[in-house]
């Protein structure tokens, strides 16, 4: 069964969680409750120690706002009291608006004597906000928690919560998020209007998209996702939830090698990519698919660049397609797809007449799968109705720019629901979609959906887009599934590109290292399956 810590839901999704374990469980919205704050305490507990904060003496700030993600704070504040910490409750909002879970919990603090301090508008004018404010700065914290707003925001933060997010962010103390950072759309990671940036965010039962995309993965630090007691067959009643990519899952994917096998029992790919002053981008198209376990591997090019990718990779075979530019000769092309197994089309190609004519000869003659990367997408983008003569499966593998192209609406606008932006075009194009970003999202047409949480910033430099096409063309040869392929190749390529950054720095990772690290990855799936 999948761990549900991996499964990711909407806003809307997590309230029906909560909606049918109380509903159709009987389990107390209290006792919910309950265990999230004292999940989040232990998380923040264990957090604290790492920095070298003990709890005796150790003033803790708590920022709550009126709902159930300030009941979660106010369960915190018990819990830490109990382990020796100072917590201190600032609630912005009037006690008679806070309600349900979260009032029981509000009184038990005032009952302990646990210090609350008002701040609403009810008790304080503008300036005695501020002046509430410059009082709390001039205190020694020594992490602050942001209860405040949750998963329900529907609008830009403003007006108290705006000035309580932008002091927690000049602050830079240890900042645990409840659930969610404030401010943070839990469904596309947009920061509406100001998000708080947390140094850990734990939340509950599963996770959420907006913590792993966009701006979600910078605002939410280190993310723990507590099991809080519900039923497992609430999480299994989710309908339409993603998938935050992890290795357990994937190495599932990749069974032991049979001792009786050959080169050709793991398939051929044809990688159809390069030209003059882009030959390079063929060679790390064929070698990652090489170097991910496809058993035989063609780069058809340009005839100028055989002798290069020779030279380059001698175990890669080559073909050529088209001698000039303007002079195609695809004659020879049947005869390499009737010995492919898939097809990795763009690389390299430029964006040219002969570049549309070879993609609309694949998408006719080839029934197998196809990724589409690059020039292949800029083509595809000036004529999408190539697609409608298309035999196989495909994969595109777009960058921002080229996603911008393809969806015609700019990439600004992608970005601010990148994951969104995936889906859509994943059904449009009824193709497999991975939108290559800081945190790659990854759809099929059917509506299934998954985040990579690998990579680094070191990636963001030449090549690497051909050596995640070659890679999902080796798996898919092997015999994965499209979706699960790019899944794979996804999450392989961002755990190369750590190693790599982790050996050569971030500014010094190449699409060469990125690829020299992938062999490691595919050994220690390997080496769990023995």
């Amino acid at each position: 069964m999948l761990d549900p810590r991996n499964i990711l839901a909407t806003s809307a999704q997590n309230r029906a969680l909560d909606r049918d374990a109380i509903e159709n469980y009987g389990m107390p919205g209290v006792a919910l409750m309950e265990n999230a704050g004292r999940a989040a305490t232990e998380a923040l507990h264990c957090h604290l120690l790492a920095k070298g904060v003990r709890p005796q003496g150790a003033r803790i700030a708590i920022f709550c706002g009126s709902g159930n993600n300030g009941g979660d704070g106010y369960v915190i504040a018990r819990h830490l009291a109990a382990k020796g910490y100072l917590p201190e409750v600032f609630l912005l909002a009037h006690p008679d608006r806070v309600t349900g879970d979260a009032r029981v919990n509000l009184d038990i603090v005032g009952a302990m004597g646990l210090p609350i301090h008002l701040l609403a508008k009810e008790q304080l004018g503008p300036q005695g906000f501020n002046e509430a404010l410059e009082g709390i700065t001039r205190r020694p914290w020594a992490a602050c928690v942001d209860a405040l707003l949750g998963t329900g925001l529907s609008s830009p933060v403003s007006d108290r919560y705006l000035q309580l997010v932008e002091w927690l962010n000049a602050r830079s103390l240890p900042t645990l998020a409840v659930d969610i950072p404030s401010g943070l759309n839990a469904d596309t990671g947009a920061i509406m209007g100001a998000a708080v940036q947390a140094t850990l965010t734990v939340t509950f039962g599963v996770g959420m998209p907006g913590l792993l995309v966009g701006p979600g993965r910078d605002c939410s630090g280190q993310i723990e996702v507590a099991d809080i007691g519900f039923p497992i067959g609430c999480i299994q009643a989710l309908e339409g939830t993603g998938l935050a990519l992890d290795e357990q899952q994937i190495r599932a994917l990749f069974p032991t090698r049979p001792r009786h096998v050959h080169k050709g029992s793991f398939g051929h790919v044809l990688v159809i990519a390069g030209s003059p002053g882009k030959v390079g981008a063929a060679v790390l198209a064929g070698s990652a698919a090489l170097r991910s376990g496809a058993g035989l591997v063609t780069v058809a090019t340009h005839a100028l660049c055989r002798e290069t990718i020779a030279a380059a990779q001698w175990e890669l075979m080559s073909a050529s397609v088209f001698g000039e530019p303007d002079r195609p000769d695809w004659s020879g092309l049947d005869e390499l797809l009737a010995a492919a197994t898939v097809v990795a089309f763009g690389p390299g190609l430029g964006n040219t007449p002969t570049t549309r004519e070879g993609l609309s000869r694949v998408l006719e003659k080839f029934s197998g799968p196809v990724v589409i990367d690059a020039d292949g997408l800029n083509v595809l983008a000036q004529d999408p109705t190539l697609l409608k003569t298309a035999k196989g499966q495909l994969v595109l593998t777009p960058h921002p720019g080229e996603m911008s192209r393809l969806a015609a609406k700019p990439a600004r606008e992608l970005l601010g629901d990148a994951l969104g932006a995936t889906r859509d075009l994943a059904k449009a194009f009824g193709a497999v979609v991975a939108l290559k970003t800081a945190t790659t999202t990854i759809a099929e047409a059917g509506g299934r959906y998954a985040v990579n949480t690998s990579g680094t910033p070191g990636m963001a430099s030449a090549g690497m887009g051909d050596v995640l096409t070659g890679i999902v063309a080796g798996f898919m040869a092997q015999g994965l599934f499209p979706f699960e392929a790019t899944c794979a190749a996804v999450l392989a390529h961002g755990l190369a590109g750590e190693r790599s950054a982790a050996l050569h720095g971030q500014r010094a990772t190449t699409a060469a290292a990125v690829l020299g690290q992938l062999g490691t990855v595919l050994k220690a799936w390997e080496e769990s399956e023995l």
